[in-house]
């Protein structure tokens, strides 16, 4: 099994409160990430548990409903749809 890819983006995380931030590039804004809970923390392609981090929400131009997600431990990432309630 192969290491971590490398990402491009810069990433931040807190040791004492677990807040997790990222940032496409050093001039961007920095962007709050949540680790998602439970079944959904699980990355579907290495399969380590508790891994998965999760941007806000975002509507496309298409008008679908978006999150980005990112596994921490193998670095797969990309867009989950949601459902709008």
């Amino acid at each position: 099994m192969t290491g971590p890819r490398d990402r491009p983006e810069l990433w931040w995380e807190c040791g004492g409160c677990e807040w997790l931030g990222v940032q496409a590039a050093p001039d961007d804004p920095m962007r709050p990430l949540r680790r998602l809970p439970g079944t959904e923390g699980t990355c579907d392609f290495c399969g380590w548990e508790d891994s998965v981090a999760a941007g806000e929400p975002a509507r496309r131009a298409d008008g679908l409903l978006v999150q980005w997600i990112v596994c921490l431990t193998c670095g797969f990432s990309g867009s989950l749809r949601l459902r709008e309630s």
